[in-house]
């Protein structure tokens, strides 16, 4: 079965990974520090300081990227738009 283009010619599949590896690069942005934190806390034995302090850096760092990235997403379908390929291929019904 042939795998359908995008609009920047890669396959489906190619842009499904591309969004997997976005999301996946963003999660583990949000947690990773969290773990780290805990982790250090346990070594020095610190309650949770480092915990919470790893938690806000990540939710921060995480945020901050989703942020850019949808903005990116905004700025590439604007120009697309402005390009005229992301106009609709549909013909209107006074067309027909």
């Amino acid at each position: 079965m042939p795998l359908s283009n995008t609009r920047d010619g890669r396959s489906s599949v190619a842009l499904g990974w591309a969004w997997a590896s976005h999301v996946t690069t963003i999660s583990l942005e949000m947690v990773f520090p969290s773990l780290l934190g805990f982790w250090i806390d346990h070594k020095l034995g610190t309650g949770f300081v480092f915990l919470i302090v790893g938690a806000v850096f990540g939710m921060v760092a995480g945020f901050t990227h989703l942020i850019r990235f949808a903005r990116s997403l905004e700025d590439r379908r604007e120009s697309n738009e402005q390009s005229g390929r992301g106009r609709d291929d549909r013909r209107d019904e006074t067309d027909m």
